[in-house]
């Protein structure tokens, strides 16, 4: 596994990609799966003021590297959800997501093969009156090349026991970190 440690609308897929080739070159890895932690903060390989065709573009990019020859990789990414998504219902639960809830650009579900909306269900009370704690639920929005099975996979979850892990910083040390730098590999390679 690597890490490879961007900055938001500075690093894009070319840049993690010309880091990948250059950690290829150097210690002869290749990832068949790559997980860019958030679409919506990457650089579109085409430049554009227009955040919607940026988020499109994006997600042609990820298509790209994903449909590589000789170096297909399954690509996992998320997105943020547009305001519509985050919304609330009448009864002041969140909605559900669905596929158009999807970042600013209707472009990302067209570009993305299966898409997957991670929601929460508001806890209830139970027969004793005990408060149960939300509950996280998968909603499966869509499959390019599949049927839908299970639309709604509730996971078993403590979210009134989960917390953010300050140790996660420790992974900085362990990532590369790019800088716009073009790097030349090692001598000898």
């Amino acid at each position: 596994m690597k890490i490879i440690r961007g900055e938001p609308k500075r690093t894009g897929v070319i840049e993690i990609e010309r880091e990948l080739d250059a950690l290829e070159a150097s210690e002869n890895f290749v990832s068949d799966l790559k997980i860019y932690d958030y679409l919506n903060l990457l650089k579109p390989s085409v430049g554009t003021n227009d955040d919607h065709l940026g988020q499109t573009q994006i997600v042609w990019d990820l298509q790209t590297v994903s449909k590589k020859k000789d170096k297909e990789a399954v690509v996992v990414t998320a997105s943020q959800a547009n305001m519509e998504g985050a919304g609330v219902d009448k009864d002041g639960k969140p909605v559900k997501l669905r596929a158009d809830n999807q970042g600013k650009s209707i472009g990302i579900s067209q570009g993305v093969d299966n898409s997957i909306g991670i929601n929460i269900e508001l806890g209830q009370t139970d027969q004793l009156g005990v408060m149960q704690p939300p509950q996280i639920i998968l909603s499966i929005l869509f499959m390019r090349d599949g049927a839908i099975r299970e639309p709604e996979i509730r996971l078993v979850s403590e979210i009134d026991r989960m917390c953010l892990d300050r140790g996660m910083r420790d992974l900085w040390s362990e990532a590369k970190e790019f800088d716009g730098v073009e790097r030349m590999p090692p001598p000898g390679f």
